[in-house]
């Protein structure tokens, strides 16, 4: 994986992926040999753009 971002309160572990810039990784940044989420460029900026402007559960 390459370009990785953590988040500061957990331990997901999102990274492009070296074989094609169509795709992001995610995986527990605890268990680097764990499983990794692969998603589309396209699915990955709807997620993070639904998270920027949604509130948290009360």
């Amino acid at each position: 994986m390459i370009d990785t971002v953590q988040v500061k309160s957990g331990c997901p572990h999102a990274a492009g992926t070296p074989t094609s810039v169509l795709s992001v990784g995610v995986r527990d940044s605890k268990d680097r040999h764990g499983p990794v989420l692969t998603f589309t460029t396209t699915a990955w900026t709807a997620f993070v753009t639904f998270t920027a402007v949604s509130r948290p559960v009360q």
